[in-house]
């Protein structure tokens, strides 16, 4: 559902009919005489309809017979931008603009009609028209207005509404709003008539789609004119218009019909310099040496300064930091806790009792890789961790280390030299590119491989606690633990889900659903020590070492010695750096393509050069420091976006359809969250009192979650979903069901295979497998580009993946 309760939407009275006796009040609907015209008007139709008698064309095919149909892309039609410069003109007669506090589907109707036969007769009032020889038929459609006037019997009238509106064509529905098109001879200016209703609520009129209707918008154009400007290519263009998520917010907040016009002239200006950019970036690099690099500092540079103050201005988007902030500071904790007790074991040396990369190491390497990535990120939104597939390194270069009878932190710091000295390299030469061929296919895979990672952690852990207690005689332990972790995710997702509740005001929702993550930790961990007896019961909790909270678990200094290592072994090195650098070029980049895709509407640019170069930076400071290497993470990144942005969401046979509204780009919530997880370094009881399930009950919302915004899962569900449930998606309408379930289960074949890989194939061998996973996930590239075409229609692939090659662009 569409909540515009809080949205402010009245326009000024400053509109050109004021003259106009009939049409006074006709802005708002709140002239008593003008607003009983049109219910009269409505109420006849809806009887005929009611009573069976022969049906209107303007009932039933405005609100009955609408149709679903996939609207144009603006960029390709110069006639579609040829049109939206029309209607942005401020001198220009159309479109009218009404606000209207109606909600039947006749008086609304009756409402745009009569505007319209207004406008029309004054647009016409030409003495040389009016002796034109269709004059009878513009006087036609000025007895509309006469008829509602003067209250005749609708059998009167039916006749001259036939005759007007002679063919109603396709209505064109969409997210929150109704587009009804019609050819009429009456209509002499060789241009269509447009009218926008918007609706002080948002309402069902009963059409195709399950959803509210904010906007109303009929269209009336002349019998004999070219396809091109016909009625319904308008009203095709009017839907990409309407689908913009920026636009739509624009036209529900505008205080007046001339700011409505103006966010016309706005989407048509940032679709033409669009388009223009990405004409230019989609070209391979010159081959000069950084000047891509030296593109994005220079694009990030112009938005720098308003990074950190374009979320201070108003209280809606300081809401949105400290829920965005205390988003990252709860994943990165959570994430730091849970593989710091898996890297700490893994990097335990022989007879000792903690690693070398322990929760204190991951805080820290966390903390202050957060705060030097908020300072040079190219794209700040991007949120930085120690993912799973690291720690299988850790794990390699520890064994490795072993082996060859050497040092592990000297070991481990030549090979991150060697890794940012390869990030570098990419970054100068503008490698980035190259990233086009990764195409949504494979970045599906790789989501769901990451969101697969999250709840196999969760599930394996609490599965795990239950065979541990199986034979105590008390399982209260294990009850406890299992309630606090079931709590985080159940509470978590209700409270993400608030949003769409019809409970408290819109405000109130929102806070909920922006800090729901937060409430469920704070409330499952209040749980944990309450009094009768809970809070007696032995849990498993954080442990830190008992050193000094600023140092390393293992006594050493902070600086690495890089020369306590054989030379042999400093070559060596180049190896695993060379494995890693595949693993951080598809990882980070498949990371900020998921954020910077154009459903989450950022608008300050790419700059993967510069995300490149900045990480090099942050890890050469890490592996100096003997800490763990970060990189782009999912799912918090794609996120971390959407946590911070305003979106509408609407809902059809139970899947939930996001549309961001207003978009936010700051480097203050990655910024305040890292400086807070610096902080909690120092804080050793408070980090020892949060229960380990809380953490996992975290991953296991964090998982599910991310599914939500797979599309290959989405796929997936279709296996077990009635097929008279199916979602309106295009490609359900061009490929065949069998080929569609197919394309899944390749898919998912795929997906099976990158999984046992990084499982190691859950077998001991003297060369570890799951090292091989960087170079297995950039295989999925060929058979996506060579095999996967001769196993379907290029048609076919290219509609399941919608908008795939279109997406192709972004990359610098």
């Amino acid at each position: 559902t569409l909540d515009m309760s809080s949205v402010e939407t009245s326009f000024a009275d400053t509109n050109d009919y004021s003259s106009t006796p009939l049409l006074s009040g006709i802005r708002r609907s709140s002239d008593k005489h003008t607003r009983g015209h049109a219910a009269d008007f409505g109420s006849c139709i809806k009887d005929e309809v009611e009573t069976g008698d022969t049906k209107t064309p303007l009932a039933d095919a405005v609100f009955v017979e609408a149709k679903v149909l996939v609207h144009k892309t603006i960029h390709q039609e110069k006639q579609a931008i040829n049109d939206l410069k029309t209607l942005g003109d401020v001198n220009g007669p159309w479109p009218i603009v009404l606000d209207l506090e109606l909600t039947e589907p006749f008086t609304i109707t009756a409402e745009l009609l009569l505007a319209i036969t207004k406008e029309h007769e004054r647009a016409q009032s030409d003495d040389s028209l009016r002796r034109s020889s269709t004059y009878a038929d513009r006087s036609e459609l000025a007895m509309v207005n006469a008829l509602i006037s003067q209250h005749r019997l609708f059998r009167d009238r039916r006749g001259v509404i036939n005759n007007i509106v002679r063919t109603w064509g396709s209505t064109i529905q969409g997210t929150g709003y109704l587009i009804a098109t019609a050819s009429s001879s009456a209509v002499v200016s060789g241009r269509c008539c447009v009218a926008i209703g918007r609706l002080r609520q948002a309402v069902d009129l009963g059409a195709l789609l399950d959803t509210a209707s904010k906007f109303v918008i009929i269209i009336i154009g002349p019998e004999n004119i070219e396809e091109t400007k016909s009625p319904l290519e308008v009203g095709r263009t009017i839907a990409a218009l309407f689908s913009d998520a920026q636009f739509y917010g624009a036209a529900v907040r505008a205080k007046s019909p001339d700011e409505v016009k103006a966010a016309v002239l706005e989407y048509v200006a940032q679709h033409e310099a669009a388009q223009s950019e990405q004409s230019a970036r989609v070209s391979r690099p010159s081959g000069n040496m950084y000047v891509g690099l030296l593109e994005d500092l220079r694009r990030r540079k112009a938005c720098y300064s308003a990074d950190f103050s374009d979320v201070l201005w108003d209280s809606k988007s300081r809401m949105k930091l400290c829920s965005a902030t205390m988003f990252i500071f709860c994943s990165n904790v959570a994430n730091a806790v849970a593989f710091g007790a898996v890297n700490s074991k893994n990097t335990t040396p022989t007879g000792g009792t903690v690693g070398f990369f322990g929760v204190r190491e991951m805080l820290l390497s966390q903390a202050l890789g957060g705060i030097m990535w908020a300072f040079v990120a190219g794209q700040p939104l991007v949120v930085i961790q120690t993912t799973g597939p690291l720690a299988v390194f850790f794990k390699v270069l520890f064994t490795w280390s072993e082996t060859l009878k050497t040092e592990f932190l000297p070991f481990y710091s030549w090979v991150g030299l060697w890794l940012c000295a390869m990030l570098a390299l990419i970054s100068v030469t503008g490698a980035s590119w190259r990233m086009n061929y990764v195409t949504l296919y494979t970045m599906e895979i790789f989501a769901l491989l990451v969101a697969g990672i999250f709840l196999s952690e969760a599930i394996t852990w609490i599965i795990n606690d239950y065979v541990d207690t199986a034979n105590e005689p008390d399982r209260s332990a294990f009850l406890l633990n299992f309630v606090l972790w079931a709590l985080v995710f159940l509470i978590g997702n209700q409270m993400t889900a608030a949003r769409r509740s019809i409970l408290f005001n819109g405000t109130v929702r929102t806070i909920l659903s922006d800090f729901g993550p937060i409430i469920a930790i704070c409330i499952a961990s209040a749980v944990a020590y309450l009094p009768n007896g809970i809070a007696d019961i032995p849990i498993d909790k954080l442990t830190l070492p008992d050193s000094p909270p600023w140092e390393p678990s293992i006594p050493r200094p902070w600086l690495v010695d890089l020369g306590d290592i054989a030379y042999v072994s400093t070559l060596l090195a180049v190896f695993p750096a060379g494995l890693l650098c595949i693993l951080f070029y598809l990882d980070h980049n498949t990371t900020g393509r998921l954020v910077n895709r154009p459903e989450n509407k950022l608008t300050k640019g790419t700059a993967y050069n510069l995300d490149f170069m900045s990480l090099a930076v942050v890890n050469l400071v890490l592996s100096l420091l003997g800490l763990p290497w970060v990189h782009g993470a999912l799912p918090f990144s794609p996120m971390h976006a959407q946590a911070l942005a305003d979106a509408t969401e609407t809902q059809r046979h139970g899947a939930i359809a996001r549309t961001v509204v207003i978009a936010r780009e700051t480097r203050l919530s990655n910024l305040i969250a890292h400086v807070l997880i610096l902080l909690l370094v120092g804080a050793r009881p408070l980090l020892e009192a949060i229960p380990t399930a809380v953490l996992y009950g975290f991953f296991l919302f964090v998982g599910v979650s991310a599914l939500g915004d797979n599309s290959m899962w989405t796929r997936m569900e279709l296996f077990v979903v009635e097929p008279t449930k199916y979602p309106s998606n295009h490609y359900m309408r061009f490929v065949p069901m069998k080929d569609l379930h197919l394309f899944t289960a390749v898919q998912l074949a795929v997906f099976a295979v990158l999984w046992m890989v990084k499982a190691g194939f859950y077998v001991e061998t003297s060369f570890p497998i799951s090292l091989l996973f960087p170079f297995v996930l950039a295989l999925v590239v060929p058979f996506r580009i060579h095999v996967l075409p001769k196993l379907f229609k290029d048609g076919d692939i290219r509609a399941i993946l919608a908008g795939e090659e279109a997406e192709q662009s972004v990359f610098a």
